[in-house]
């Protein structure tokens, strides 16, 4: 059986110019939590750089950006533990319970299955399919334009929608059409 994880929809609220990159943070913290207590506190930014293919600094910058989020987090805290040569940070995530507004993401979605080269663009490919996701028709993958381009997709409706540039929108659009 395939485990899965709910991801809220207001993903895409998330600001700044690594929109992508803190939203496949935020989603794979959320995919190790504690189903009951909402809690993640068995992750660290050594598994999450692994796992998603960013450096330590980026993680670094990252959480302390994800965390200031209110409907992400209710708090996160953080305890240091002191290794030989390097550190590991344990960082306990109080992640904010999903109300209705989710979708369901399999967690096999953090495999590195993805065909493209740069581990960073591979990363921002996965947080633009997420953030596509979560304005999708609830419970498909389906994404309805209130005013299509020539019978098309309205690339900058659908950029604002997920709050990020059109040029951003397009660059990653075509390496995840590139990746298959």
């Amino acid at each position: 059986m395939e485990q899965y994880t709910t991801v809220t929809r207001r993903i895409n609220e998330i600001t700044g110019n690594n929109k992508l990159v803190d939203t496949v943070v935020y989603t794979y913290i959320k995919s190790r939590r504690n189903y009951k207590t909402y809690i993640a506190d068995n992750v660290t930014e050594q598994e999450m750089s692994y796992h998603l293919g960013l450096s330590i600094d980026t993680i670094e910058n990252v959480v302390p950006r994800i965390s200031k989020h209110p409907y992400l987090f209710d708090k996160v805290e953080q305890d240091e533990e002191k290794m030989i040569g390097s550190y590991k940070t344990y960082n306990k995530y109080y992640l904010v319970k999903d109300n209705d507004n989710f979708f369901y993401l399999y967690n096999a979605f953090f495999n590195d299955d993805i065909n493209i080269d740069n581990a960073v663009d591979r990363c921002k490919v996965k947080g633009l399919l997420l953030l596509i996701k979560s304005v999708c028709i609830k419970e498909t993958n389906n994404y309805i334009c209130g005013r299509p381009h020539k019978n098309g997709l309205n690339k900058s409706e659908l950029a604002r929608k997920l709050g990020i540039d059109t040029d951003t929108l397009t660059k990653y659009l075509q390496l995840a059409i590139g990746a298959g």
